[in-house]
């Protein structure tokens, strides 16, 4: 009972998903136990019940009191070496009143109408644009050129 006690006190401060995995695999390990030798699994369990009973109390009280794990701590409480980048400030001018609202570019004039055909549309970069071979055969599978 005790030794269940004291991996539940520790395994308080980890996340559920760490406390399900190890009683799952503790539960597994008691069914396998409970095949070779069924009446030593059974007083092991007899003799651990109050230290069970007493690490699903205080892991359900942690959960309705709100006790927070090592996964949910605020960045700051994590004591990590990197320092956190400054968040840059929005440019001020000198010219109107501060609380104007930013100015947007103006859009460009539509170009001329052109008929959109493959090679008068711009291919961003980075994108793929097929072999000639694929497109020779797309085009005569639907009809074009």
């Amino acid at each position: 009972s005790g030794a269940l006690l004291f991996v539940g006190l520790i395994l308080r401060r980890t996340s559920w998903e760490n406390r399900l995995t190890l009683t799952i695999i503790g539960c597994m390990a008691w069914a396998f136990w409970s095949l070779k030798d069924s009446s030593e699994a059974f007083q092991f369990l007899s003799a651990g019940s109050y230290g069970l009973l007493a690490v699903i109390g205080i892991w359900i009280a942690g959960l309705f009191l709100g006790q927070k794990t090592a996964s949910e701590q605020p960045p700051e409480n994590n004591r990590s070496t990197e320092p956190t980048p400054p968040t840059p400030e929005p440019p001020q001018t000198t010219d109107g009143p501060s609380n104007a609202p930013p100015q947007e570019p103006p859009n460009p004039a539509p170009a001329e109408s052109k008929s959109l055909s493959p090679e008068t549309i711009p291919i961003p970069p980075g994108a793929i644009s097929p072999s000639p071979g694929v497109s020779e055969w797309m085009n005569s599978l639907m009809g074009g050129k």
